[in-house]
């Protein structure tokens, strides 16, 4: 049976850049707008959103071939992912050490056991990570190590 062991989980780190394309992607060109109060709420709701980002790493040994990367999130009401609940996005699939990508898809990597990165937004720390093998709960967020800035490509929704 497929086993999932939780590496990590990190807080995303945010740049400038990033922070300002996900502020125009969510609210549009609000740094034209003449409203102050508008602006600083479109900064504000921002900046909430991109706090609740995590990154997690995890490893799962024994693994079956018919695995769904959208099997991992969290739910907000209980132990099944619903429709409206976040699950895993702009995963990476990471070599045993976890320095490098070895894959682009889940179907690619050979033998039993997988070791992937990926990002969850609306992180909850005290609420498991819902898995296809059971749930599994989060160890406490730790800094973003730099291999993982360096692999994990997150664009702002």
């Amino acid at each position: 049976m497929p086993n999932v062991k939780i590496i990590g989980v990190h807080p995303l780190d945010v740049s400038d850049e990033m922070f300002d394309q996900a502020v125009t992607e969510q609210h549009g060109l609000i740094a034209l707008d003449l409203d102050q109060d508008r602006r600083e709420r479109a900064v504000s709701m921002t900046s909430a959103g991109l706090s609740s980002i995590a990154v997690i790493e995890l490893v799962i040994t024994d693994r079956d071939r018919h695995m769904y990367i959208g099997d991992f999130g969290q739910s907000a009401s209980g132990y099944q992912l619903g429709p409206n609940d976040e699950v895993a996005s702009f995963e990476v699939f990471l070599n045993d050490d976890g320095n490098e990508r070895v894959a682009n898809y889940y179907e690619d990597i050979a033998g039993t056991r997988v070791r992937l990165a990926f990002v969850l937004h609306d992180h909850r720390p005290r609420r498991p990570l819902l898995t296809p093998y059971g749930p599994k709960e989060l160890p406490l967020l730790t800094p973003l190590p730099m291999r993982l800035r360096r692999l994990v490509q997150y664009t702002p929704r």
